[in-house]
């Protein structure tokens, strides 16, 4: 499969089919609560500041937020299935989050709006082209205030490469197979996933991919697109058992901020051909 064919498989991947498949790292409120507070110490926002949740899905850290008092919290993904259930947990909570559908390329936010982005649950890489992820963060850096932070999530390319394993399969609680056979064409991963019913037969087949960055390269991505003062560190899952997380297992998570004052950065990263089309 080429990387053109695999550029819009996010499009119709996150279905509500996919919390269920993805549960153990998608449904897990102590894993959830473990990476708020990380994301809190690196972005170093307070109570009162704005902040985007962008490609936040069904809103688990947007609504974990809110419940903590931080935000005004503002929600964008181009899943619609998941901004609406997003919507709904929220409805539960009296929690009232923004909520935007959109392409996280091309955000429909002024510049200079939020105290902080967030980037995270692995929602980083999914697109092949270096051109299209260094875009997201050219974004990010645009609707930030200055002297805003940026906090990015991405999988950890060395783990990929030693760790995870080329075939996992699962059992959901309600008796769903989850089969995922995953293959390295750096700078890919790409990943074949069958969802199938004991009685209904095969539910979902799709494939998906995720350009793979390390902690040096995401540094240097985040540079150019003008963010300074960046760190990394990495996070690791608190798994049980020998449960497979997949890339979820150890990421990295970087922060950087946009300058007070912030030269005008660059519209392509040094060194990348410019977009074409």
């Amino acid at each position: 499969m080429t990387s053109h064919s695999l550029s819009h498989w996010w499009k119709e991947a996150f279905d509500l089919l996919y919390l269920e498949t993805d549960a153990r790292s998608v449904e897990d409120p102590r894993q959830t609560a473990r990476e708020v507070d990380l994301y809190l110490e690196m972005g170093g926002w307070k109570p009162g500041d704005p902040i985007l949740d962008l490609c936040g899905g069904h809103g688990r850290h947007t609504l974990e937020l809110l419940t903590r008092g931080w935000g005004p919290m503002t929600l964008l993904d181009y899943s619609l299935p998941l901004l609406q259930e997003a919507q709904k947990r929220g409805k539960s909570q009296n929690l009232s989050p923004s909520i935007t559908r959109g392409d996280a390329r091309h955000l429909p936010f002024k510049a200079n709006s939020f105290q902080g982005v967030l980037l995270v649950g692995n929602s980083f890489g999914y697109f092949p082209h270096s051109r299209d992820n260094w875009a997201i963060l050219q974004e990010a850096h645009r609707v930030l205030k200055p002297g805003g932070s940026l906090v990015v999530e991405t999988a950890n390319k060395e783990f990929v490469g030693k760790g995870l394993p080329p075939f996992s399969r699962h059992r959901t609680p309600s008796g769903l197979v989850v089969e995922r056979s995953r293959k390295l064409e750096p700078p890919l991963l790409i990943c074949r996933e069958r969802v199938s019913h004991p009685t209904k037969g095969i539910l979902k087949e799709h494939t998906y991919c995720l350009h793979l960055y390390s902690r040096e390269e995401m540094t240097q991505m985040l540079k150019e697109a003008g963010f300074t003062q960046t760190e990394s560190r990495l996070f690791s899952s608190q798994t049980r058992l020998q449960q497979d997380r997949g890339t979820m297992e150890s990421r990295i998570v970087l922060a950087g901020q946009k300058p007070i004052n912030p030269p005008t950065p660059p519209q392509s990263p040094p060194g990348r051909p410019q977009p074409s089309g």
